[in-house]
């Protein structure tokens, strides 16, 4: 009984940890492209200050 409910527990933190690895992933391409996106911004903005207005 003690080692089938260890086996599922094992099984559960292995499906956790598998889970948590795929969604740091995601999570981290997601924030790679949030910060692609924002340092084309902060170019863009740049560029545009780089005009004279005055």
């Amino acid at each position: 009984m003690y080692i089938l409910f260890l086996l599922s527990m094992t099984s559960v933190i292995f499906c956790y940890v598998i889970r948590h690895i795929f969604m740091a992933d995601f999570w981290l391409s997601a924030i790679n492209n949030i910060g692609y996106n924002a340092t084309i911004g902060i170019k863009v903005v740049i560029d545009i200050e780089k005009i004279p207005l005055f």
